[in-house]
C-alpha cells in the first residue's frame, strides 16, 4: 500500500486513476490538476508516489516538466511517473533524462498502471 497523489487536468482521467490504484490497496492523498497544484500538493502531502500528466495548461509558467524539475530538486528520492497521450520517442526520453521513473502512454490497460507503479514502488 502506498500514498499516491494524482495530477491530470482531466476529471475523467484522475477518476479512472484513483479507481484504479485504489481497487490495488493504494490510497490516494490528493488530486490536482495543473502543475502548480502538483508542486504545492507534493510538498504538502509527500506521498510515496505521483503520476503527472504531461499535457496541462500552463499556470503560472509553469509546465509538466518545470513542475517534475521542482519536485526533484526539492525531493531528490520523488518517485514520479509522467502519463501522457504523447508517445513520441523524444518526450518519452526528455522527461526520463529529467528524473521521472516512468512514463505510461494514454489510452492505457488497468494492469499496466498497476505494474508500473508496483515495480516503481519495488514491489515487482
Amino acid at each position: 500500500m502506498a500514498r499516491i497523489l494524482i495530477i491530470d487536468d482531466a476529471v475523467f482521467m484522475r477518476k479512472m486513476l484513483c479507481d484504479i490504484l485504489a481497487e490495488h490497496g493504494h490510497v490516494i492523498v490528493g488530486v490536482g490538476a495543473s502543475a502548480k497544484e502538483a508542486i504545492e500538493k507534493f510538498g504538502i502531502l509527500k506521498p510515496d508516489l505521483m503520476t503527472l500528466d504531461i499535457e496541462m495548461p500552463q499556470e503560472s509558467g509553469i509546465n509538466s516538466l518545470g513542475a517534475l524539475q521542482s519536485i526533484l530538486k526539492d525531493n531528490p528520492m520523488a518517485k514520479i511517473i509522467m502519463i501522457s497521450s504523447i508517445s513520441k520517442e523524444s518526450v518519452i526520453n526528455q522527461m526520463i533524462e529529467a528524473g521521472a521513473c516512468d512514463f505510461i502512454v494514454k489510452p492505457f490497460e488497468q494492469d499496466m498502471v498497476v505494474k508500473t507503479v508496483n515495480r516503481i514502488l519495488g514491489g515487482d
